[in-house]
């Protein structure tokens, strides 16, 4: 046996009804939310950090597996992570966020069609597997090369990064640049 809740309304609208009626479930349950212990914004700030660096989704001079469960690193959104690493080193100063925010970058520039001949020239293949050790582009789609929408969020992050980059360190990775305007 399980016991039956039966709760009835005759509010008149869908609206007034479901709030009558959750109000009247609360009650009869005594449910409360407990109260959270909240941490500090630094705390978070910090955990966060440190699950981020200590993570087995880094992948040493590749970049950012994107899944557990799918051995890929998501070249097309590297830049986005390099973007978000390299803001991490300007608020941490370790060196270890600006050298993975690098990596990432140089490492996603080899997923680019850069030969003026290819018909897809300009397109970041958005796939490297790390199993088989190969760049492509096989994921949601049968339009497999040039995903518009994922190139144009890899050159906006690439521009970003250049620009950050440029004005902090005065150093002009033109090669990133370059990788963007293609």
């Amino acid at each position: 046996r399980l016991p039956l809740h039966l709760f009835l309304s005759d509010a008149g609208n869908s609206a007034d009804a479901i709030t009558a009626l959750v109000k009247n479930w609360i009650k009869v349950n005594r449910y409360q939310v407990e109260p959270l212990q909240v941490r500090s914004r630094q705390e978070g700030f910090d955990l966060f950090v440190q699950g981020r660096k200590k993570g087995r989704m880094w992948h040493e001079g590749l970049g950012y597996q994107i899944m557990e469960n799918w051995k890929v690193i998501y070249t097309a959104e590297s830049p986005l992570n390099a973007w978000f690493d390299y803001l991490l080193y300007e608020q941490t100063g370790d060196a270890a966020w600006r050298k993975r925010a690098f990596e990432a970058l140089d490492f996603m520039l080899k997923a680019q069609h850069t030969d003026p001949a290819d018909p897809f020239y300009g397109a970041i293949d958005t796939n490297y597997e790390l199993d088989k050790k190969v760049f492509n582009s096989d994921d949601h789609t049968s339009n497999w090369r040039y995903k518009v929408d994922m190139n144009s969020f890899a050159a906006r992050y690439l521009l970003q990064v250049w620009q950050r980059v440029k004005e902090k360190e005065g150093a002009d990775h033109r090669e990133w640049y370059q990788a963007a305007v293609r």
